[in-house]
């Protein structure tokens, strides 16, 4: 056995780091007091086993004290453990004196040991080992996770039975020497991994406190502008980092916050729809919950996620003063306050009244675009008077015919009666083109548009809820096909539905099970081979069903809202797989439209940064125009508080939207992604040749680099290294792979390399030979 590995053996494989050996030595002592009453015990319950077993004359008096000094060392460990840990600063050993004192102690039991067993009996010689194992355990007790004070304290022991086997009468025999040097193994052993186990223990509750201290940095940063406020609860429902901002909500001094029940600032009625969500674990959002707040009543909406370690996490806002009496209103009299419109209530009465009058009807879901980037940019004033004006519009395509509801914040509903199939498609017409004229608000003229759907009946469900379903189905077919339509309800709409119910249970299954993957697709420098970042890529191989495309479970996640959840978990997965790559190369991962609204997204980047240890330098965030479509103000704060944690932003798939270069002037992005259909055509088309110059030459003023995504064979590998990208990405590289499989390089291309092959599999062939 060599020494390195009887040396981890002994002592364990775990260092004591400088840094944060007080720390782990005030562990050990806590501890230690823990075990002190045990280890007196056991002291005494030895002393009885001596005086039962040997000659009383002889072995009282050195029994007595041999009890009596052990049992009051025990106990005087458990006070001196209060003290300041005496570790020697810079050093992987606990302090010189703490060995000194566990080396005395084993010299001092063993040369009692030894005289109270010297020249005794054969007989005795199984209360030599038994007591000498008890020697061992009681020092593990008394220097407990600590492997080197062990072994330190152990010699005396050794020393002692050897002496006392040695001079016993009538020949013992090593046998009780040697089971007690294998119990002594044992017991060390058991103690390095105690030792080990304690260290990592003690190290990952550090990385905690130090991830948790680093994401109350960033609220602190962050929050301040923010209309709403975050929150968030230990295990035990008791808030924790408590802002200004919460604390000006709740009207309540800071001090009294910090560590208060989150409960305790609700209403019994709202304790009781919150309280169950919490004890479950599960999500929820804009939960209307009723506050006593500086001695009067208000209403929040609180959203929440549970977090992995059993907390939660969420965000809140105060309702307008309007729609704090729209609650109330609401549940009264069936009337939105807002606009003085009917309700959800009502409008469930008002299809019950037309399923009994046994006539045809329509009924018509509406949805504002974009109405929550609106509320956000132009402030819940003007939002009103836009909805306002909005509904205003819906009931005049109507012509005034129809029982016009709001049942939503941005959504509406309209009953019609006596219409064909072919009039509610030209109603439903008529309201699309009503909401997309511009609507003057505050001076400002704003343009929406929305999206409609539509179902007959009895035909297309006979009970309001059926009816009230398939409208709503058929919404969601309309704002898939990219809003600004109407859509009337098909039969095949409801077994989507269903499939992409089933889909979405399945997705959930999956993420809860960690049953997907992350891949990797690397970025190369098409002139030297260098991989400079990887981008990671979902990938779900469905149980039964084989690969699911990823547009179509990003769809469904995003859909669901399970792409939030599912977003967290690839970026902590990418960060940590990163953080095992060389130094220089950089991890990107994508960001959803509905990510970029999670209020929790920056303290989850935080948080996996801290967790794997990775420089925020290497990593990057892609974002799509989709996103910069939605423009708000809190969209450009979050991604300008990305950029200011260290963090890469790239411009995905650019080139595709309608106003991309605005978007360059609103935000300094630190790279362009080329989107793959202008590398399509790029040996054919000079236009998507100009175009992708143009770009270039654009990144380069603008100190932006670029990408160009797609690429599948050599001559466009050529074209673009002379228009001067600086990374390529594609088949003719690499496809993506898991962390273990992804190439470390790739042959660059000089002319002469032979090019019939990808250079992935040049570099795999060469490897092999």
């Amino acid at each position: 056995m060599t020494a390195p590995l009887l040396k981890t053996m002994l002592f364990g494989a775990e260092s004591l780091p400088d840094q944060h050996a007080n720390r782990i030595w005030s562990a050990r002592e806590g501890l230690a007091r823990r075990l002190s009453p045990a280890v007196a015990v056991f002291t005494g319950l030895s002393a009885i086993a001596l005086l039962a077993t040997l000659p009383l004359a002889t072995a009282i008096l050195p029994v007595l004290a041999w009890s009596l000094a052990g049992a009051g060392l025990a106990l005087s460990r458990g006070l001196a453990g209060r003290s300041e840990a005496p570790v020697a600063e810079g050093r992987n050993t606990p302090g010189g004196a703490v060995l000194g004192g566990a080396l005395a102690s084993g010299i001092l039991w063993g040369a009692l040991f030894a005289v109270l067993l010297f020249g005794t009996q054969a007989s005795h010689g199984l209360l030599m080992g038994v007591l000498a194992a008890g020697m061992f355990v009681m020092g593990a007790a008394m220097y407990p996770a600590s492997s080197r004070a062990q072994f330190a304290y152990a010699i005396g022991p050794m020393v002692g039975i050897g002496l006392a086997t040695a001079g016993s009468q009538g020949g013992v025999g090593p046998g009780p020497f040697l089971a007690a040097v294998a119990v002594g193994i044992l017991v060390q052993r058991l103690g390095a991994l105690a030792s080990d186990l304690m260290i990592r223990r003690e190290l990952a509750a550090q990385a905690l406190e130090d991830a948790s201290d680093t994401i109350g940095v960033v609220l602190h940063d962050i929050e301040p502008g923010m209309s709403d406020w975050l929150w968030q609860v230990c295990e035990d429902g008791l808030l924790t980092h408590v802002s200004d901002r919460f604390t000006e909500a709740a009207e309540v001094p800071k001090d009294d916050l910090e560590g208060a029940s989150f409960l305790s600032l609700f209403s019994v009625t709202s304790v009781a729809r919150l309280k169950p969500l919490l004890a479950k674990g599960q999500a929820f959002r804009d939960l209307p919950m009723e506050v006593v707040a500086g001695g009067r009543t208000r209403w929040w909406l609180v959203s929440g996620r549970p977090e992995a370690t059993g907390r939660f996490r969420g965000v809140c806002s105060d309702l307008s003063a309007s729609e704090e009496r729209g609650v109330r209103v609401a549940h009264i009299t069936g009337i939105d306050a807002l606009t003085g419109l009917p309700n959800r209530v009502s409008l469930m009465k008002r299809l019950e009244e037309a399923r009994a009058s046994e006539s045809s009807y329509a009924l018509f879901c509406v949805d504002i675009d974009g109405f929550k980037a609106i509320n956000d940019s132009l402030g819940h004033a003007l939002g009103d008077e836009f909805l306002k004006i909005a509904a205003d519009r819906i009931l005049d395509a109507v012509d005034g015919r129809g029982f016009l509801a709001r049942t939503g914040a941005d959504e509406f509903a309209v009953i019609v009666t006596d219409l064909s199939d072919e009039e509610a498609g030209d109603a439903s017409e008529l309201i699309v083109d009503a909401l997309l004229a511009p609507v003057f608000v505050g001076g400002r003229s704003i343009l929406a548009g929305g999206s409609v759907g539509f179902a007959i009946g009895p035909r297309h469900g006979d009970s309001p809820d059926d009816l009230m379903k398939n409208a709503e189905l058929a919404l969601s077919r309309a704002k898939q096909d990219g809003k600004g339509c109407a859509r009337m309800f098909e039969d095949g709409m409801a077994a989507y539905a269903s499939r992409r119910a089933d889909l979405a249970a399945e997705l959930r299954t999956a993420l809860r099970d960690e049953a997907m993957e992350v891949y990797f697709q690397p970025l190369v420098n098409p002139h030297t081979g260098h991989i400079n970042s990887y981008e990671a890529l979902m990938r779900w191989n469905r149980p039964g069903k084989g690969p699911v495309s990823p547009g179509e479970f990003i769809d469904c996640a995003e859909e669901t809202g399970v792409i939030v959840p599912l977003g967290e978990w690839v970026i902590r997965r990418a960060v940590m797989e990163a953080a095992q790559w060389r130094d220089e190369v950089g991890v990107a991962v994508n960001l959803s439209p509905t990510q970029m609204k999670d209020p929790a997204l920056l303290t989850t980047i935080v948080s996996a940064l801290a967790t794997a240890g990775l420089d925020p330098s290497r990593l990057e965030v892609e974002i799509t125009e989709s996103v910069l479509m939605q423009e708000t103000e809190q969209t450009f704060r979050t991604l300008h508080a990305i950029k200011g944690l260290g963090i890469k932003i790239a411009l995905d798939d650019f080139g595709t939207g309608f106003s991309s270069l605005s978007y360059l002037r609103a935000f300094p992005f630190d790279k362009l992604k080329i989107d793959r259909s202008f590398v399509l055509d790029i040996e054919t088309s000079r236009e998507a040749k100009a175009v992708i110059r143009a770009v270039v030459t654009m990144a380069r003023d603008l100190g932006m680099r670029v990408t160009a995504e797609g690429v599948e064979d050599l001559s466009q590998v050529q074209i673009l290294s002379e228009l001067g990208c600086d990374d390529l990405q594609g088949y003719y590289y690499a496809r993506p792979a898991p962390g273990s499989g992804i190439p470390k390089r790739v042959t660059p291309h000089p002319k002469e390399v032979d090019r019939s092959e990808p250079p992935l599999l040049r570099a795999l062939a060469s490897q092999a030979g």
